[in-house]
C-alpha cells in the first residue's frame, strides 16, 4: 500500500504478487493474518444488451474482499466469498455507470446474467 508519491517511487519496481504467492502467505501466517486478498484491475468495455461503456476501470477480486472492502452498497449488496470462489458472473457498480449502463428505468440489482 502506498500513501504518498514517495512510496509509489520506493515500490513501483517490485516483482507483482501473484496468486500462488497469496496462497502461501495465507499458508504460512495463518496463525498471525486474518485475510489475505488479491485483486487485478485493467481498463475494458462493459456491456449489457445493446449499451457498452469504453474504458473502464475493471477490477477482479478474490473471495476475501468482503474483509477488506470499506463499501457500503446503498442497494443490492456486496457479492459472497462462494460467488467470487465459484467465478460467478456478479459485479459491484457505481451509480453513475449503473446509470449510463442501464439507463433510470431499469433496476441493475434485479438484473440476472443470461446463463
Amino acid at each position: 500500500m502506498t500513501r504518498s508519491d514517495e512510496d509509489f517511487d520506493r515500490v513501483r519496481n517490485n516483482p507483482l504478487v501473484t496468486l500462488q504467492d497469496m496462497r502461501a502467505i495465507q499458508r504460512t501466517a495463518a496463525t498471525q493474518i486474518v485475510a489475505v486478498m488479491a485483486s487485478s484491475q485493467g481498463n475494458a468495455r462493459i456491456t449489457y444488451r445493446d449499451r457498452s461503456i469504453d474504458n473502464m476501470n475493471v477490477r477482479g477480486v478474490t473471495s476475501s474482499y468482503v474483509n477488506f472492502s470499506g463499501f457500503d452498497a446503498e442497494r443490492g449488496r456486496l457479492m459472497s466469498p462462494t460467488e467470487v470462489d465459484s467465478s460467478r458472473p456478479v459485479t459491484v457498480l457505481g451509480w453513475q455507470t449503473a446509470d449510463r449502463l442501464f439507463g433510470t428505468d431499469i433496476d441493475p440489482a434485479r438484473q440476472d446474467h443470461p446463463d
